[in-house]
């Protein structure tokens, strides 16, 4: 198993350029969230994706829950993959898989605390 490298909250073509240059695996294309800092509007989301030179992974991080919103905002922006920043339905992950076999999906795990990869990955 090797190390992949994503840089997260990427915002402008330079940044693109600059985490390709540095050999990052893929990029992180922040959406509106309810709070936090560093959204961009899909229109560029979908700029960034689609200058996104390959093999390189283009994640589209929503905080959209429900699946159909998640499937609609994923081909408004033309990422190749979801990294869902909230808890969604178990069965969302199947619907996601199912409507869009050829994208990647990840799941964010929000936690404090030095001690929660830890206590999330089984290794405390």
């Amino acid at each position: 198993m090797s190390t992949k490298v994503k840089v997260c909250c990427i915002q402008s073509e330079a940044e693109l350029a600059m985490a390709h240059a540095a050999g990052a695996d893929a990029v992180g294309l922040l959406a509106s969230m309810p709070s936090g800092r560093g959204a961009i509007p899909d229109e560029k989301i979908a700029r960034l994706a689609a200058l996104a030179p390959p093999p390189m992974e283009t994640f589209l991080l929503t905080a959209e829950t429900e699946a159909e919103h998640i499937i609609a905002h994923h081909r408004r922006t033309g990422t190749s993959s979801i990294q869902l920043v909230d808890t969604v339905a178990r069965q969302t992950y199947s619907l996601l898989r199912e409507a869009l076999p050829g994208s990647g999906l990840g799941q964010a795990i929000p936690g404090k605390g030095r001690g929660i990869v830890r206590r999330r990955s089984g290794l405390a």
